[in-house]
């Protein structure tokens, strides 16, 4: 992620075997501190740079868009939506609205699924109305 942050112009054309890697280790990393370290790289990735004018990764936000739809961990889900509405929020909300709103009706029947269908509704609400501000922190009004 200091990478990228170093160097936004990288996000785009981020190497595809850094992607798998970061894939792979969201999929299959037993260690949760890992798996958010990788959702917070691969949300760097995802968004847009608004001082560079550096798209965002597009295979970024599809790593996190199917790893919202195949966990069954809270923390993760919770982590991945922050990430996919900070995205949302640098400019690609068509791209990731539809993802954040297929995860309300996947969590609703998990244990904690209500804390993530709220977040989720709360984050779709953001980004429809445009109210917060591009660094993610949402004016609650």
């Amino acid at each position: 992620a200091s990478m990228v942050l170093n160097y936004p112009e990288m996000r785009e054309g981020f190497p595809e075997a850094g992607l798998q890697g970061l894939e792979f280790s969201l999929k299959n990393d037993s260690d949760p501190v890992t798996k958010l370290s990788t959702v917070m790289c691969l949300g760097e990735l995802g968004g847009a740079d608004d001082l560079t004018k550096s798209k965002g990764n597009q295979r970024a936000v599809e790593i996190l868009l199917q790893g919202l739809k195949q966990t069954e961990d809270v923390g993760l889900a919770v982590t991945i939506l922050g990430s996919l509405k900070n995205i949302g929020m640098r400019g690609a909300k068509e791209q990731v609205l539809p993802g954040i709103k297929a995860a309300v009706d996947a969590m609703k029947d998990l244990e904690g699924g209500e804390y993530i269908v709220q977040m989720a509704q709360a984050h779709v609400t953001l980004l429809e109305t445009g109210k917060g501000r591009s660094d993610g922190l949402a004016n609650i009004v």
